[in-house]
């Protein structure tokens, strides 16, 4: 990844936001860094991430069901009927890591 003070230039911000961004990605396992080397993607990232990204899908989906008086009970029952139908295969083959 490009050093603080790289990106900062580039994005015309204050080195204090970079680093505060980086150090955000850091306690959230995206990123590694190794003093004295730099910043570098961690490993596991992608698992990170697609565990952010399910988070965020199933908020949603609570929010929504929530605003047309659904409950999550029942919402639940709506997502295994879906998950049962014809579409399953699709629904597995895109499932995030």
């Amino acid at each position: 990844m490009p050093s603080i003070r790289e990106l900062a230039i580039d994005l015309r911000v204050n080195p204090n936001t970079v680093q505060h961004a980086y150090s955000v990605m850091e306690r959230e396992g995206l990123v590694q860094v190794r003093r004295g080397m730099g910043s570098f993607i961690a490993p596991n990232a992608a698992v990170a991430v697609g565990a952010a990204v399910r988070s965020a899908i199933a908020r949603e989906a609570v929010r929504a069901a929530a605003g047309v008086g659904l409950s999550i009970g029942d919402l639940i029952a709506e997502l295994e009927g879906l998950a049962d139908g014809p579409d399953r295969h699709t629904i597995e083959s895109r499932n995030v890591a």
